[in-house]
């Protein structure tokens, strides 16, 4: 018998540091982060051409992309970035200790993965309240339904998540997302996650 317990969304880290790193030095706003291991099923491949479709849509908007991590792909992706003719806009800033310090200073976070669980890194964006654009994959649908919290895009589609990011750039945020991530923020509370442990050791014992 298997009972499944989400991650929780958990509260900003205390001990985020207030000063402003070497890489946040005159970056054009807005950012837009990715943040997670630099490999194949993160899709962050399909996110460079993205951003090349967008930057080809939106030639005099200014705006910036920062991916957060380090893996066997990134001196591939740079590479790619540099063919694209993105790498001006895409910034690589290798492993960070303290994510929080990227989600204080950007504006939304993709999530372009081929494969995922339920990524933490979706859960800590609710967290900061950040606009999310994902792939439909794992459980990250399964979170966010029907609910205007997150954009969801078919994985693999660059188009889509192209059309995505140009929303996200072009257009005011829903009327409802900023709600609906607070209502994701009850829903997968940390206290949620310690009763449902909980009532999970007493249905054994």
């Amino acid at each position: 018998r298997a009972t499944v317990i989400s991650n929780a969304v958990l509260p900003p880290n205390s001990a985020t540091d207030d000063s402003q790193p070497s890489w946040d030095l005159g970056l054009p706003q807005p950012v837009l982060a990715c943040i997670g291991r630099l490999s194949h099923e993160k899709g962050v491949d399909l996110l460079l051409r993205a951003v090349a479709a967008v930057a080809t849509r939106e030639p005099a908007r200014a705006w910036s992309v920062v991916i957060a991590g380090d893996g066997p792909e990134r001196q591939a992706l740079q590479e790619l970035a540099d063919t694209l003719g993105v790498a001006s806009r895409v910034h690589f800033i290798g492993h960070l200790e303290n994510p929080w310090s990227l989600y204080q200073r950007c504006s939304a976070v993709v999530i372009p993965s081929r494969s995922e669980g339920l990524p933490n890194v979706m859960l800590e964006a609710i967290a900061a309240d950040l606009p999310v654009i994902a792939t439909r994959v794992g459980a990250i649908p399964d979170v966010i339904g029907s609910s205007a919290a997150a954009a969801l895009v078919p994985p693999n589609d660059v188009e889509a998540l192209a059309d995505a990011i140009t929303t996200w750039l072009t257009q005011p945020p829903h009327p409802a997302a900023a709600a609906d991530r607070a209502a994701l923020r009850v829903a997968y509370s940390l206290e949620r996650r310690v009763a449902a442990h909980l009532e999970l050791y007493h249905s054994l014992g």
